[in-house]
């Protein structure tokens, strides 16, 4: 460690466990540590320098974050879940970044990712427990370096870890981060509870746990009630609950399943479908529909899905309008049709009467006996009235020409 006098700086020093300084766990210390000296990322703690004291056990040098857990700082600061999401997105990116570089890191929980005030969310211990994990050494698997209570099922049955025990562990933290509760019911919190419910029992629904009451012996911030989880991250419980199910429901029950190879195949994968839930797309997890696609395209495109519905609406009424108008005009066609045959009968019938009438007559009494036969043939068929005259203004001008026709013949000379 630098002690010089050049300059002070204050830093987190990181000492290997008594018991553990085995020459296995040194060797692997000193090859790991390159590592994790490698992993220059904005979002997790920065690896100094290592050594060794002067008796002899090994250390790490590493960034002091002055922050607060994630969950912690969720709560105090009451962010919504959108708030969340975005600021447990940078811890993903950080997680993956270290497993592009075969760095596991094993024990992720809300007490190694701490937030500084400025709320950039900061991953501790990246690695260490990997690092201090004798694998060679066969007396110390009881004591193997894991929160049970995050711990994948393979970390609790001793199987190889892989990326995707990181993956449900961040599932693990999520869920809790969003719900304030565990994805499993215990009335005990025993080891052997904890450790038979996340190898057999299948986590509930985020969006129905967030109802679950506890009893007041559990811990403070696990025994808070649904009313009191849901004031720290939406204005009301049935906001929260309808904010949890669907999407991010089916998401944590993906990155919660009991084989990892159902779960999401990388961090970036999980990552990725929290994005898109974000941004109102559809995610993996959930089941493709064609209802539920378009259900989230209209979300995403509100506005232009109104003005094309407002468009449409307009569009189908206009023709509608054109149709109905057009069925009215066909039916005046209809009736002046009608009205104008009637008029070509009485004309046929007028000349008719004319004719008979003018034989024998003198022709002041064929015109006399013309107009009168005219006269009282379109007073008879079309009546003079308003309505009539409307309705039959066809029929009516037709009577008309025949009347004026009559008027001719009579002041025609003879």
């Amino acid at each position: 460690m630098r002690a010089d006098g050049e300059f002070t700086k204050e830093v987190a020093l990181k000492t290997v466990r008594v018991g553990y300084d085995v020459s296995s766990v040194l060797e692997r210390f000193r090859n790991e540590r390159q590592i994790l000296a490698s992993l220059d990322h904005s979002n997790i703690a920065r690896l100094y320098d290592g050594g060794t004291s002067a008796e002899g056990i090994p250390y790490l040098v590493m960034e002091l974050v002055d922050g607060i857990p994630i969950d912690s700082f969720c709560d105090a600061g009451k962010l919504n879940i959108t708030r969340r999401l975005e600021l447990y997105l940078e811890v993903c990116s950080a997680v993956q970044y270290a497993h592009q570089r075969l760095v596991i890191h094993r024990d992720l929980k809300p007490g190694n990712i701490l937030v500084t005030k400025k709320a950039i969310p900061k991953l501790l211990d990246f690695g260490i427990a990997k690092i201090l994990d004798p694998a060679t050494a066969t007396d110390v698997t009881i004591v193997r370096p894991m929160t049970p209570e995050y711990a994948s099922p393979e970390q609790i049955r001793g199987e190889p870890i892989t990326t995707a025990s990181d993956v449900y562990s961040l599932g693990v933290a999520l869920y809790q981060l969003l719900t304030g509760r565990s994805p499993y019911r215990m009335t005990t919190r025993t080891p052997h509870e904890l450790s038979r419910a996340i190898t057999d029992t299948e986590p509930e629904r985020p969006s129905t746990a967030i109802l679950r009451q506890l009893a007041a012996k559990d811990s403070s911030s696990a025994s808070r009630t649904p009313e009191q989880l849901s004031d720290a991250r939406e204005p009301s419980l049935a906001k929260l609950q309808r904010r949890l199910s669907g999407d991010l429901d089916n998401i944590l029950l993906k990155a919660l399943r009991k084989e990892p190879q159902r779960r999401y195949a990388s961090v970036e994968q999980f990552a990725e479908d929290l994005r898109r839930h974000l941004d109102g797309r559809p995610v993996s997890a959930r089941k493709d529909s064609w209802s539920y696609r378009s259900g989230k395209f209209i979300k995403r495109h509100k506005a232009g899905v109104a003005a094309a519905a407002l468009m449409a609406a307009t569009l189908v009424a206009g023709v509608a309008a054109t149709v109905r108008e057009a069925k009215v005009a066909e039916r005046n066609r209809l009736r002046a049709e009608k009205r104008f045959d009637d008029v070509r009968k009485l004309s046929n019938s007028l000349i008719l009467k004319f004719t008979i009438r003018s034989n024998g007559c003198p022709a002041r009494h064929r015109h006399e006996s013309c107009c009168s036969t005219a006269r009282s043939s379109i007073w008879t068929n079309f009546p003079a009235t308003p309505a009539a005259t409307l309705n039959c203004n066809a029929s009516w001008h037709g009577a008309i020409n025949v009347w004026r026709w009559c008027r001719e013949i009579r002041r025609s000379p003879i």
